[in-house]
């Protein structure tokens, strides 16, 4: 039944009232109205109007009415005529009299058989045009086109036709409206460009030359449009037709329109093969004849995981052999790092997971698999004149070339979008000759000849059959004779025996120009020079080359392994530092990272050996009596460096298919020759390895190898001892600011020991965005290198990032990310001497020519346990780990004055007191609620300070010489206070020492210039880009790399200001604790508050008096309110002490790992998760299900911010998978004055949250206010990732403790803090080689502390290696550090 409304008469449809007009359609003929019908209204005369929608549309014409259209008494009565030039004509009809037009009339007058055979209906195919097709078929077809056909385009071009309506000409095209558009209805504008070069017939004839006229047609028709019909940019759309039906028609039309075969004009100006100049397909083949066919297309290595079903036989051989080194490198197409299969500014890409490659979720739309930075092509080499060719190739097309053989290349030199590759895989020939002499030479030497494709896994094996050492690397896939060779190449023999370039004895190579060398001491030396160093990929194509052997050596070999913690790998580098250049002299090589030291001795004897490795080995015997899980000792001798390599390659395999981020230092013996700079030494490298774990020390320097001064590497290596590296891998989906954040982890990470170094690197493993790459790669050999370079290569064929004489603007480059993105600071590390350097000095912001307000920085965490989060801190020449607390508001160093038992039982690198710019001002530093607390006192000292890259000249800090803090037993040296400056102890000590005891604000806020903490002095400088920081920890969907990050100055790269919800900091008035207003500011007293019932907008500050012991200037925001699952949990009801605190707030606290509450709230929702919870039993934490999910949230700014399920509750002491225990919320105290907060949110609920702390103006905040922003990172299916941490928990089981090894770990509280309560960890290896912490505390101890001993036989989940930031890593959190 229809509605009452509904028209079904014309009478009711002539009854519509017209209200406007919504949309139109020209395409389809069709106007939709809006207006209304009137409908009776039940049981009246009266109606009302109903809103309708009317849509009008012309019917189609009718095919029987053809014959009819035109004769005297024919449908079509009358006629006008649009236009008519050569065979073309346009006229409008009327179908009556009396009417708007009906119809458009297009006639072809004559009409060929081509016009009639395209406007006949036809079966319509899709056919892919191929080069070859189009060179074949359509070509001929195009340029067979009658001159009648394109006369009408001809005359317009000529000027003979259409001239008035002609929008825009020039020499070179014209502009006007296509004969299709009625010239009056805006939404089917279409407009042509007509070119006056003749030589465009397609698309395939555009080239490089051509790309200005595009632009042009481009820029002049959004000129057109804009200025006659007022249409943006965003209204048209400009294609060009393919293929055409007559010449070169360039259209420009409004969005939405349909365009049938046609390519966007901004997409064809950004073709990089038009821009590049693109060789044809005739170049191509005439390419692949010269290299007799060994020619073929680049297909990326999960190619056939996309293209043929992700459980084909042929995916399913990626799937197995996707992280396999061997395997990867005998593809022409596979790198060992993946992101140089990609580009990486963009989402083009072909991988599979590297984790696990199983997964099919990179193979499902929307990904796709694109070529990524993989060139376009390869050349399977096997002779010079193949070389030859390519060059020749380059050179008249401009096609980049890259050399490749394994694809082992961390700073991407081997691959490059639309390139070509000279693959060297093949060239395999290997052989020995114990009397070779080099052409042109005399002298005869033992020496092993390579071809550019062998691999020292094969190098070694021919050289253990022929009773010889080769000195190589100490991985089996890298190529022999490429990159590792040119660049230097070192291994663990080379301390004795040399770098690979010392003991290259010829090479033979294509230089660019083509001809075929032999570079040796007696011909083309400069060459032979350039390539003993100055890096492959850059001088020519090397195919061969002659390395010296030795006889075979008996390694004498000692190994020390356990299971890494700060305190062990400190002592462990400390024994390596301390006699780093008496076991260099005596020859030992090899490496160590965190948890093991491997050294080799090619030139000793079992005895001497043994004396000479007494302190490793005793050290590595005690922790095997103190029952350190997996401490090994091994003494042993290998009779040959083959059968040393065979052992050692099985378990140290490079990290293969993933992206990795790498960055690495030469480590000078300057660095070891005082107690001081070892201290230094093995500060940065803690402190590297704390910000991206994996820190490798490669013994691998030629330190007694004398040099023959006739190689190209940096001179630096000849007096180092170390060569360090760290990295940062991620996965196949990283965003670009992902990718971003991994390359400056790792370069911040260097950067503690580019500090204390000289300016060197070694270029084959550096950064990729090495500062001063000229110096640290080559020192003063540069300039001579560069000469070369233009000598062999005049016409640059041959390029590569960082290479010498590169061209960072190059096109190849295209897929880097963008250098200006990056952490490193080029007009500061060019200034840089080759001596060395001094970061803090080099950086301090008083004297950095800067834009006002545009400095930051960033720099990755390091982490103890979950707990101790720290950056690295540089006063002067030291680096620190000091912990960071937006509780407190100071920086403290323990000195190396300090004698408490705290001190005593650590190994952190000390400052030095005797070295110190002492003020002579004291300070005394309480940390602590009511239920306990620590101290740090000493004197204040200055010093030139930098954090995060950003440094300030004479920071006052204090250098404790008594404390009873425990964070000094963990590797870390002390504390960064982020809190305010009215917080600041030592700024209160310095301004008493400057004014006595009677002082007023306006001295105590003057003086936070020269004397306030840190980050609010560099704050105060109005030289950063915004006064603030921001601090991200584990657990992020935000994954800006590392454990976490301290971003100063801005926001992390990826992260707007617009997604944060951002509330103000709370201000105390003078009654409550706050700081009154200065008399050079008093109208901040009478400024419109921040919250009802408050009149000073200063931070808070509970007075001035040395004896106070309350801790303040907090960053402390209101709360809304406190859910559990989503229901609200009740205020608390407990009573303040002797204040009034008006509302519930929070204190935000980096210092504090647990979250702190109201007694009475904290017991409600231990209720709720624990109904058998007894709040009188204070020994026991609430049993609750592992795998039932409970989210604790917090209302901030009226938004929900959630702590994470997974870290919400922790596994019981005993192992036991189905109860947990809800151990990271304890109670603290009632607010009182100088602290109102209810609440403290620490740790846990920083790693489900970025947090952005805001100082805004410290002298006058009334005009800028602080605040906090917050944004969640918790992922959405974090209830789900809680469930299965639970089952791989299960199915993983529980391993025994062998050594049933307990440790006592006692942390202090830092500033906002509540009770330190000593606990005992269970430390049990696991089968993927990682640790499971099991941990038992008293959350509130009594007066006297007690340790809880975990049973070893039901020691907690083991820890699947997926889970590294997961549930049982975290679970812990909150028992270890109760602050």
């Amino acid at each position: 039944m229809s509605h009452p409304a509904a028209p079904t008469s014309l009478d009711k449809l002539n009854k519509f009232k017209f209200k406007r007009l919504i949309n139109e359609d020209p395409l389809t003929h069709s106007l939709i109205l809006l207006g209304s019908f009137p409908v009776p209204v039940d049981g009246s005369t009266e109606s009302e109007d109903v809103m309708a929608i009317v849509r009008i549309e012309k019917t189609a014409l009718d095919p029987a009415q053809a014959q009819h259209l035109f004769a005297d008494d024919g449908i079509v009565k009358r006629i006008a005529l649009e236009e008519s030039t050569d065979i073309y004509t346009w006229l409008f009809g009327w179908l009556g009299e009396d009417r708007e037009r009906d119809i458009k009339i297009n006639v072809i007058c004559p009409a060929t058989d081509i016009h009639i055979r395209k406007y006949t209906k036809q079966e319509v195919f899709m056919v892919r045009e191929t080069p070859e097709l189009y060179e074949s078929t359509v070509k001929p077809y195009i340029t067979a086109f009658p001159a009648a056909r394109t006369q009408w385009v001809e005359n317009i071009l000529l000027g003979l036709s259409e001239q008035n309506k002609v929008l825009y000409s020039s020499p070179d095209f014209m502009i006007l409206p296509d004969m299709k558009w009625d010239l009056k209805t805006i939404s089917s504008l279409y407009l042509v460009a007509l070119v006056q070069d003749r030589s465009i017939r397609t698309l395939r004839d555009l080239r490089r030359r051509h790309v200005s006229l595009l632009k042009a047609i481009r820029r002049e028709g959004e000129r057109v449009v804009q200025e006659k019909w007022a249409l943006g940019k965003g209204s048209l759309r400009m294609y060009v037709h393919y293929q055409p039906s007559y010449l070169n028609a360039n259209q420009a039309g409004m969005m939405g329109m349909t365009v049938g075969q046609a390519h966007l004009l901004d997409d064809i100006i950004s073709l990089e093969p038009l821009r590049s100049g693109a060789p044809s397909h005739k170049d191509w083949e005439a390419l692949k004849s010269a290299v007799n066919g060994r020619l073929f297309e680049g297909v990326p290595f999960a190619h056939p995981c996309f293209t043929q079903g992700f459980n084909s036989t042929e995916c399913v051989a990626v799937q197995t052999s996707y992280v396999d080194e061997v395997a990867r490198s005998n593809v022409a197409a596979a790198y060992i790092q993946t992101q140089w299969e990609t580009c990486q500014t963009s989402d083009d890409r072909c991988l599979l997971s590297y984790t696990d490659p199983r997964d099919q979720s990179p193979t499902m739309p929307p990904n796709k698999c694109g070529l990524g930075s993989i060139p376009e092509r390869f050349i399977d080499v096997r002779t010079a004149e193949d070389v030859a060719a390519a060059f020749r190739f380059s050179k008249r097309t401009k096609v980049p070339l890259v050399i490749k053989n394994t694809g082992h290349d961390y700073k991407g030199r081997s691959s490059a979008p639309r390139s070509l590759a000279l693959w060297t895989h093949n060239l395999k020939d290997i052989s020995y000759n114990p009397d070779f002499v080099p052409e042109g030479c005399s002298k005869a030497n033992p020496g092993v000849t390579v071809g550019a494709g062998v691999q020292w896994g094969e190098a070694y094996a021919f050289a253990e059959a022929h009773n010889i050492t080769i000195v190589g690397g100490s991985d089996r896939s890298v190529g022999v004779a490429g990159g590792w060779l040119q660049g230097g190449g070192h291994g663990a023999l080379s301390n004795t025996m040399g770098l690979g370039v010392d003991r290259v004895l010829e090479f033979k190579v294509v230089t660019p120009d083509g001809h075929y060398r032999t570079a040796n001491e007696c011909q083309n030396k400069d060459l032979f020079f350039a390539l003993r160093g100055g890096g492959g990929g850059t001088f020519g194509v090397v195919l061969e080359s002659t390395l010296l052997a030795s006889p075979q050596v008996t390694l004498q070999t000692v190994i020390v392994a356990f299971s890494p913690i700060t305190a062990r790998t400190n002592e462990l580098w400390s024994i390596l530092a301390d006699n780093g250049l008496q076991w260099a002299d005596e020859g030992w090589g090899g490496f160590s990272t965190s948890g093991i030291a491997i050294l080799i001795n090619p030139g000793s004897n079992k005895e001497a050996a043994s004396k000479s490795m007494e302190p490793l080995v005793d050290f590595g015997r005690r922790l095997q009596r103190e029952g350190v899980a997996s401490a090994q000792v091994i003494q042993t001798e290998f009779p040959s460096w083959g059968t040393f390599f065979d052992m050692f390659t099985k378990d140290h395999v490079a990290v293969v298919g993933s992206s990795l981020a790498l960055a690495s230092r030469l480590i000078s013996k300057r660095n070891f020759k005082t107690p001081a700079n070892r201290s230094a030494l093995v500060s940065g490298l803690l402190a590297a390895d704390a910000a991206t774990p994996g820190l490798i020390i490669l013994i691998s320097a030629p330190s007694s190898f004398p040099s023959t001064g006739q190689t190209s590497v940096t001179d630096a290596w000849r007096s180092s001892v170390y060569h360090v590296t760290v990295v940062s891998a991620w996965n196949w989906n990283a965003t670009v600011d992902e990718k971003q954040g991994h390359y400056s982890a790792v370069s911040r990470s260097i950067d503690n020991l580019r500090a204390i170094t000289a300016d060197a690197a070694y270029l084959n493993e550096a950064d990729v965005y090495e500062p001063n790459y000229q110096v640290a790669f080559w020192g003063e050999h540069y300039p001579e290198l560069l000469r070369i370079k233009k000598k062999y290569d005049p016409h640059h064929l041959l390029d590569c990032w960082q290479c010498v004489g590169w061209n960072p603007k190059s096109p190849r480059f295209a897929c880097y990310l963008p250098e200006e993105n990056n952490v490193t600071d080029w007009d500061v590390y060019h200034s840089y001497s080759k001596q060395g350097f001094d970061i803090p000095i080099q950086r301090r912001v008083q004297s950095r020519n800067y834009r006002r307000r545009d400095v930051s920085g960033s720099t990755g965490l390091g982490v103890d346990s979950d707990v101790l989060y720290t950056v690295p801190v540089e006063l002067g020449n030291s680096v620190a780990a000091v912990n960071i607390d937006t509780g407190s508001s100071d920086l403290w160093v323990v000195s190396d004055a300090c004698q408490t038992d705290a001190c005593k039982g650590s190994s952190v690198a000390r400052y030095p007191l005797s070295t110190a710019k002492l003020t002579g001002t004291d300070v005394k530093l309480l940390y602590g609620d009511s239920t306990t607390g620590t101290f740090a006192s000493g004197a204040v000292g200055l010093e030139t300070t930098s954090v995060a890259g950003v440094a300030i000249e004479d920071q006052p800090f204090g250098l404790i010489n008594a404390t009873d803090n425990q964070i000094v037993q963990f590797q870390t040296a002390g504390i960064l206070g982020l809190g305010f400056p009215s917080g600041s102890k030592i700024q209160e000590a310095r301004v008493i020492g400057k004014f006595g005891p009677q002082v007023n604000t306006d001295d105590f806020i003057r003086a936070t210039a020269t004397d306030g903490p840190l980050l609010s002095r560099i704050a105060m400088t109005g030289e950063l880009e915004q006064p603030m920081f921001s601090i991200t920890l584990q657990r992020s969907t935000i994954d800006i790399g590392g454990e976490g990050v301290l971003t100063v100055g801005k926001l992390p790269d990826g992260v707007d200001s617009s997604s944060l919800t951002w509330v103000p900091v709370r201000l105390y008035d003078v009654e409550n604790g706050g700081l009154g207003p200065p008399i050079f500011a008093p109208d901040e007293a009478s400024s419109p508050p921040l919250h009802p019932g408050e009149n000073t907008l200063i931070p808070i500050r509970p007075g001035l008096e040395v004896s106070t012991s309350t801790q303040c200037s907090r960053w402390e925001i209101d709360l809304d309110g406190v859910f559990l699952d989503g229901r609200r949990v009740v205020d608390s009801t407990i009573p303040p002490v002797g204040v009034n605190p008006g509302r519930i707030t929070a204190l935000i606290d980096t210092g504090n790992s647990i979250l702190r509450g109201p007694e009475d709230m904290v017991n409600a929702i231990f209720k709720i998760v624990s109904p058998n919870f007894d709040p009188a039993n204070v020994d026991e934490n609430p049993p609750v299900p592992c795998s039932v999910p409970h989210t604790l949230a917090f209302q901030i700014g009226g938004k929900m911010f959630p702590v994470d399920p997974r870290d919400f509750i922790g596994p019981r002491a005993d192992g036991d998978t189905t109860t947990c225990v809800a151990d990271t919320l304890i109670d603290t105290d009632a607010p009182r004055k100088g602290s109102l907060y209810r609440w403290s949110l620490g740790d846990p609920f920083l790693k489900s949250n970025l947090v952005a702390f805001y100082y805004g103006n410290l002298t006058h905040p009334s005009v800028d206010p602080p605040r906090i922003g917050f944004l969640s990172t918790v992922p959405s299916n974090a209830d789900d990732l809680l469930r299965q941490a639970v089952e791989d928990a299960k199915n993983n089981g529980a391993p025994p403790d062998p050594t049933n090894s307990t440790e006592t770990l006692v942390v202090a509280p830092t500033a906002s803090a509540a009770a330190a309560a000593d606990i005992t960890v269970s430390l049990p290896p696991t089968p993927s080689g990682m640790v499971t912490r099991t941990v038992n505390v008293d959350a509130r101890p009594p007066t006297s502390t007690s340790s809880v001993k975990v049973d070893s036989e039901n020691a907690a989940f083991a820890l699947a290696p997926s889970l590294r930031f997961g549930f049982w890593v975290c679970a812990y959190i909150a028992l270890l550090l109760l602050v």
